[in-house]
């Protein structure tokens, strides 16, 4: 195999990628408008993620739902007034609120749904959005128009709702490994966020600029909400009880993250399983040829049969190397080039855009060919996202490093007991970042803060 002559850099900051995302056609930023405008190429992208979603939800009995956006400024009122106030940013009429969470608009659905304890387990989900005004906007923060997943689940137990959270656990890993992307998962201090769930589990990436960012939400709620927005059944001892509930919501964060960590100064780096086209077919063909165009009919056949979905530019009003770039702005894994020169010799070059080396390959030996580069492109970039996601944390044991490595724009890990008095003490010692959480480690360790044993580990970043 060889390699084209280029040089591949990673280091694209987050106004490079933005422009980037603009410019292979992903999106459009528009000042008038708030959040993302998905255009067809990106759009297919999310299409395909959703549709995936509405395959995957439901393997775990939970259905889809679609709640109203439109909502009851009461029910906005008790969430303000007993849980959290969410009021921030909300757009309002006199009686009526667009929703900032799905709570305020799913639970008072499930008071009227469930009755008794045959109505239970009642688990929905459903993909829409949110409506928040003034928070942090850009490609990872687009509140206003927020594409968003929420499952909500009401049980007549804390052991169902324990086992629940075990399942939701299980599907957003699910789609993580879709994206190939690696988080770290934690247990959220709770006196350190809403008090929305008596257990609070985070997923966080890392950043190509070493922040971090919440990717996805896992809640044992029990019966805060319930109590609140009073949903409850009639048990087999004809006792009123309120439900025991959970919920997990994510976003299109993972995909945006995934690019941004893959991209390089040629654009857009792709798996071929995300990738709405896998190969790209340039025609070079001046004097019409009907031996190069036979021979391209030939490869777009076997595509079909490989269900390989592909795009043919014989767009020969542009030079060669515009309409190479394009493609590898785009991503797309693949290129072939057709042209006299495949006639004579004999052979077809198949280029890696994730790499660029390239494979000569002949007609008969093509299908082999076309799939193991496929098979490989796929492989290689999620070991570099594996690769990336441990080269960005440092284990330490002295509180004095965390700012070091912050300043490093890195992810600092250590061990630390699961207390108020040490995440705390940790944080006013830093100054700066702060504590995602903690996971159980195999082997106890010294916690950072109090020198005692400790099982847990915990990491410590600059948060977007």
């Amino acid at each position: 195999m060889k390699k084209e002559n280029k040089q591949i850099s990673k280091n694209i900051s987050k106004k490079e990628f933005e422009n980037l995302l603009v410019s292979s056609g992903l999106i459009h930023i528009f000042k008038g408008a708030k959040g993302i405008i998905w255009k067809p190429y990106g759009l297919a992208m999310m299409n395909r993620y959703m549709c995936f979603l509405r395959k995957l939800i439901p393997k775990f009995s939970i259905e889809e739902y679609f709640f109203p956006l439109l909502v009851d400024k009461r029910y906005l009122d008790k969430l303000n007034n007993e849980i959290y106030n969410f009021d921030k940013g909300v757009y309002k009429t006199v009686d009526t609120v667009l929703r900032p969470s799905g709570e305020i608009s799913i639970y008072p659905v499930f008071k009227d749904i469930i009755k008794s304890v045959s109505d239970l387990p009642l688990k929905v989900f459903q993909i829409s959005s949110s409506f928040r005004y003034g928070y942090k906007a850009g490609i990872f923060r687009t509140n206003e128009v927020d594409f968003f997943v929420e499952g909500h689940t009401a049980h007549a137990s804390r052991e169902e709702v324990e086992m629940q959270v075990k399942d939701n656990d299980l599907l957003i890993n699910q789609v993580l490994v879709y994206f190939g992307l690696p988080v770290i998962k934690t247990e959220r201090p709770l006196w350190t966020n809403k008090p929305v769930a008596e257990k609070s589990y985070g997923y966080d990436a890392i950043l190509p600029n070493g922040e971090t960012l919440l990717v996805a939400s896992n809640y044992e709620q029990m019966q805060v909400f319930s109590k609140v927005f009073n949903v409850g059944f009639i048990d087999k001892y004809k006792q009123y009880t309120n439900t025991f509930q959970s919920s997990f919501g994510f976003s299109f964060r993972p995909l945006m993250i995934l690019l941004w960590q893959l991209c390089d100064q040629h654009g857009l780096r792709l798996l071929p399983s995300l990738a709405p086209i896998k190969v790209s077919i340039i025609e070079i063909n001046p004097d019409n040829d009907i031996n190069v165009a036979s021979l391209i009919d030939n490869i777009k056949q076997k595509l079909q049969n490989l269900n390989i979905n592909f795009i043919h530019d014989n767009n020969s009003k542009l030079s060669l190397s515009k309409r190479s770039s394009k493609y590898e702005l785009q991503g797309v894994p693949i290129r072939i080039e057709i042209g006299k020169k495949e006639i004579d010799s004999g052979f077809i070059k198949l280029m890696r855009r994730d790499n660029f080396l390239f494979e000569e390959s002949s007609l008969d030996n093509f299908n082999n060919v076309v799939n193991k580069l496929l098979n490989n492109i796929e492989a290689d970039l999620r070991a570099s996202l594996q690769n990336i996601f441990l080269d960005f944390q440092v284990y330490t044991g002295s509180s004095l490093d965390i700012i070091n490595i912050l300043k490093k724009n890195k992810v600092a890990k250590f061990s630390i007991c699961f207390n108020r008095s040490c995440i705390d003490g940790l944080q006013a010692s830093v100054g700066l970042g702060e504590v995602l959480g903690t996971s159980e480690q195999v082997n106890n360790g010294k916690c950072i803060v109090c020198k005692k044993n400790t099982k847990y580990i915990g990491w410590y970043s600059r948060r977007v």
